[in-house]
C-alpha cells in the first residue's frame, strides 16, 4: 500500500500512517462485531463470503481511484471488512478440528504453511505486474483471484453450525480477564505494531533508498515466505516438547533481533540475512505485499487450502 499511495497517487509519505491507522482501527471494530455475530449463531461461511465480496469490490475500486481520500474511503468501508476473511476462516478451521478430532494448533499451522507456500509466488508475481503493467492491472488481477476464491467458497466450503451451549455453561465459562491477559494482549499489540511499521516502510526502502526495481521487493517478500514455512510447520511440534510459552518467548527474541538489525545499515545482501534470523517469529517480516493485492492472494489461497 505504501508504494501505491506514494508512487501512484502522489501522496506524501506522512499520509501513509493516516490510511494505515484508519483502516486498522476500523478492521478491529469489524472483527469484533463479526465475532459477536458468530457467537450469536450467524453462519461463519456466510460472513466469510460477505467479507470476500468486500475484497472483490475493493480490488476493482482500487484499480480506478486517483485520489488519496478515495483510497481512505474504500479502505475504511470495504477493505477493513475484507480483512476479516482470515479470522473467520480460522474459526471455521477450529470448528472443523473440533468435529473431526484433529489438533487445532497443528491444523492451523498446516493451513498457514500452505498459504505461505503460495506467498512465495504471490509477491513476486504482484510486484512484477506492477513493474510491467502498473497498479491498475495488478488490482484487477487480484480482484479476479478474490472472485475465484469467492466462487470456490460458495460451492465447496462446508458450513459448520455453531455449537449449542447452555446459558448456565456459558456463564460458568466466562471469567473476567486477569491482569496477565491484558499484559499478553499489550505484547501482541506492540509486536504487530512493529511488524506493521516494517511492512509499510520496507517496500519504499528497497525501491527508493536501495534504488531497486519493484520486482526486487517481491523477491524479498517471497524469500521471507519461503523461510517462514518450515518454522510454521515445526511450531506445533516444538510447542509439544518445549511448551507454547517457551516457543512464543523464543519467537519474540528472534523478532527483537530482527528489528534491532533494521537499525543497522542495510544493503541488498543484508535484507535476506535478516529475514533468515526472523523466520521463527510471527512478528518478523511477514510475507505480505505492500499493496492490498496480497490480501486477495491470501484469501484465495486460504480458501483453496481449506477446501
Amino acid at each position: 500500500m505504501s508504494m501505491f499511495l506514494v508512487d501512484h497517487l502522489g501522496t506524501d509519505p506522512i499520509y501513509i500512517g493516516v490510511f494505515t491507522v484508519s483502516t486498522a482501527v476500523m478492521s478491529l471494530l469489524v472483527n469484533r462485531n463479526i465475532g459477536n455475530l458468530i457467537d450469536r449463531g450467524i453462519s461463519a461461511k456466510t460472513l466469510f463470503l460477505m467479507a470476500n465480496s468486500s475484497l472483490v469490490i475493493t480490488g476493482f475500486l482500487f484499480s480506478v481511484i486517483d485520489a488519496f481520500w478515495q483510497a481512505v474511503l474504500v479502505g475504511v468501508t470495504l477493505f477493513s471488512a475484507g480483512n476479516s476473511c482470515i479470522p473467520i476462516l480460522l474459526v471455521m478451521i477450529r470448528r472443523h478440528a473440533d468435529q473431526s478430532g484433529l489438533r487445532s494448533a497443528e491444523l492451523n499451522a498446516q493451513m498457514r504453511g500452505g498459504v505461505s507456500i503460495m506467498w512465495i509466488v504471490g509477491p513476486a508475481l504482484s510486484f512484477s505486474c506492477i513493474e510491467k503493467f502498473g497498479f491498475s492491472f495488478t488490482y484487477v488481477l487480484a480482484a479476479s483471484m478474490a472472485l475465484l476464491a469467492l466462487l470456490l467458497g460458495v460451492w465447496l466450503l462446508p458450513d459448520y453450525p455453531q455449537p449449542v451451549v447452555s446459558a448456565t455453561k456459558a456463564k460458568e465459562a466466562f471469567k473476567r480477564p486477569s491482569s496477565r491477559f491484558w499484559l499478553f494482549g499489550s505484547v501482541i499489540l506492540l509486536g504487530n505494531f512493529c511488524n506493521g511499521l516494517y511492512i509499510v516502510a520496507m517496500p519504499l526502502y528497497i525501491k527508493q533508498d536501495l534504488g531497486l526495481a519493484e520486482s526486487a521487493v517481491g523477491l524479498m517478500l517471497g524469500l521471507a515466505a519461503a523461510l517462514e514455512v518450515p518454522a510454521l510447520l515445526l511450531a506445533p511440534k516444538l510447542s509439544t516438547h518445549f511448551t507454547r510459552h517457551r516457543v512464543f518467548t523464543a519467537a519474540f527474541y528472534f523478532a527483537a533481533l530482527f528489528f534491532v538489525s533494521v537499525f543497522c545499515r542495510m544493503n541488498y545482501r543484508s535484507v535476506p540475512a535478516m529475514h533468515l534470523r526472523s523466520t521463527r517469529t510471527p512478528y518478523g517480516p511477514a510475507p505480505c505485499l505492500a499493496v492490498p493485492a496480497q490480501e486477495y492472494w491470501h484469501s484465495f489461497m486460504v480458501t483453496i487450502t481449506a477446501l
